[in-house]
This record gives C-alpha cells, sequence and structure tokens, in this order.
C-alpha cells in the first residue's frame, strides 16, 4: 500500500486488515476494517491528494484519461473510484476536470470462501450488495475450478478478479484489461473454456451470457442486487444463486438453485 498511498497515509493504514479507504481533501481520511468504519485523525490536504493521484496513476494522469471519465483508475488490481467535477458534451462526460475525492477498494483473498458452494461445475450467479465480497467469492470459486482441471478463463477487465497475477487463481487463464463484450467472443473461440469467469455484469451483457450458457459453457458470475428476489428475468438463466452479507462482509447468506 505503501507504493499507492505515500508515506504519511501509509503509516496510518499500516499493520491494519483495510477494506476500503476513503480520501477526501480537507477532511478526516475514512477507512474500513472487518469491524467497520475508521475515522483516522488525519486531515487529508490538496498535497496528499496530489501526492496520491500521481501514484495511482503512475506518474501519467493524461494515459488513464478514458477510464477517468467512467469514474475510476486501476492501480495494479486496486480499484479507485473518483468524484468531483466533470465537464460533459451534455450526453456524457468528456473529461473530470476537478478530482475532489477517492474511494479505494483494497483487493483480498480469502481462501475457501466458496466451499458453501460444494459443486463447482454450474453456472454461478453471486448476486449481492456492493461491498459484500462477490469478487473475492468469485475468486475462489475460479481458483477452486481451475484447481479441480477444469478449463478456466477469466475475463478480468478491470484486473480485480486476479489483481495482475499477485492473488491466486490457480491456473485459469486470465484476459486482463480488455472490453468484456469482445473478450467473451476471443474467448471462446481461441481459448476453450469449459467455465468462464466475469465481474459486475452490465445489462449491456445479459444476452450474450444466456448465449453462452446455452451453448454449454459454464459461466461464474456477479450482479449487484438487494436480494435474490430482485433478479431480473433476464439473469434467471443460471443453476446456483449466491446471495452474500455486508455485515460481515462476505458471509453467505442463502444459496438458492434453479
Amino acid at each position: 500500500m505503501k507504493d499507492l498511498f505515500g508515506q504519511v497515509i501509509y503509516d496510518e493504514l499500516k499493520d491494519k486488515r483495510i477494506l476500503e479507504v476513503r480520501l477526501k481533501s480537507g477532511f478526516p481520511l475514512l477507512y474500513y476494517t472487518d469491524a467497520g468504519r475508521v475515522k483516522s485523525g488525519l486531515i487529508v490536504t490538496d498535497e496528499m491528494m496530489e501526492e496520491f493521484l500521481s501514484r495511482a496513476t503512475e506518474g501519467s494522469i493524461y494515459t488513464v484519461g478514458d477510464k477517468m471519465k467512467e469514474g475510476y483508475i486501476s492501480y495494479r488490481g486496486v480499484r479507485i473510484g473518483l468524484a468531483g467535477e466533470y465537464v460533459s458534451d451534455g450526453y456524457s462526460p468528456t473529461v473530470i476536470k476537478k478530482i475532489t475525492s477517492a474511494v479505494v477498494r483494497i483487493p483480498r483473498q480469502v481462501i475457501d470462501c466458496s466451499l458453501p458452494l460444494s459443486s463447482i461445475y454450474k453456472n454461478v450467479l453471486v448476486a449481492a450488495p456492493v461491498f459484500s465480497g462477490k469478487t473475492t467469492f468469485l475468486r475462489d470459486l475460479a481458483r477452486r475450478a481451475a484447481n479441480a482441471g477444469k478449463r478456466v478463463v477469466i475475463l478480468d477487465e478491470r484486473k480485480e478478479i486476479s489483481c495482475s497475477g499477485s492473488l491466486d487463481v490457480g491456473c485459469a487463464d486470465v484476459i486482463e484489461g480488455f472490453d468484456k463484450r469482445i473478450a467473451y467472443i476471443n474467448a471462446i473461440r481461441a481459448l476453450s473454456p469449459e467455465i468462464i469467469v466475469t465481474d459486475e455484469l452490465s445489462d449491456e451483457e445479459f444476452a450474450v451470457i444466456k448465449k453462452i450458457i446455452r451453448s454449454g459453457v459454464k459461466v461464474f458470475a456477479s450482479f449487484h442486487v438487494g436480494s435474490l428476489d430482485d433478479i431480473p428475468e433476464d439473469l434467471k438463466v443460471f443453476d446456483a444463486y449466491v446471495f452474500l452479507s455486508r455485515d460481515p462482509i462476505g458471509k453467505v447468506l442463502e444459496i438458492r438453485y434453479a
């Protein structure tokens, strides 16, 4: 974390099991652990924000301009959400003019957290609220399937599942930083997967997911919902639906089979 946050913020966070860090210039540094939110005595200064953004973009803020317009950047598998003043052409943002705060999600590995789902050769949708450990569960499910001998391909568009190889996904093949809508087709054509793993489904992906499942390739995916009853009809093509808790984060509350 020191490489990302710099010495002052790192000194505040070190030796703690951090899940999320929130920075806003002029306000106390906030962070979350398994025990909940902690309000630090450290006040984030403009200089701290500038240093953080320089580190997060590895010294070249212009090279990540397209992602910044989408409200986030990725640093070695760490997703950083951005808030501030955007300039728009009337329909979509063209540039973020001033960044006022950042939210950093720290990925973590929890080996065997997916064991409540005993069968790993099913179409599985991890459907749960934001900040409930969906990616962590999905990562472990992919690792277990790959280590069991299945041909697993991970479509890691935002580099958050394998975190550029820093987290264990077994012998799964990983496609990083590539638009998932294109990667689906390429993966099936070139890598002959038995299982495709993808995080945070968007509405635009529903049709291709249904097509993949009907072709016989299994899918592990995640989706934001408040309860399993909120799953859209177009996603009711999976064999198992896993619902996770936000408090404590990642606890399996329900598994519903089709």
